[in-house]
């Protein structure tokens, strides 16, 4: 029997590792400094096109990306002063056919 991998943080990336390395049989072990799923915020604001691409692959992009929001502004703030903006110009494909970047659930 192999051993499992352990992945350490339950964020976006620990969670895809996780889902990936169980899609290939291999068994793996989540470890988080958090109890339980914290209910209000986010780990990630927004994720890139080609995440939602390794997401999809395993099946899970296009519900992900139904459940997000599409941005088309950029928008940097410190305290109540907007530092900078800008729009996105590529807005590319996700696996939902909707624009390249999609706020997480």
């Amino acid at each position: 029997m192999t051993e499992p991998v352990l992945v350490v943080g339950c964020g976006p990336v620990g969670q895809t590792t996780a889902l990936l390395l169980a899609r290939w049989g291999i068994p793996v072990v989540v470890l988080d400094s958090r109890p339980r799923r914290d209910l209000v915020g986010s780990k990630a604001i927004c994720q890139q096109r080609d995440v939602l691409d390794v997401w999809d692959a395993v099946g899970v992009g296009a519900e992900v990306a139904r459940q997000g929001v599409t941005w088309t502004t950029a928008r940097t703030f410190h305290r109540d002063h907007e530092v900078f903006s800008f729009d996105f110009v590529d807005r590319g494909r996700s696996p939902s056919r909707r624009s390249s970047t999609s706020a997480s659930a």
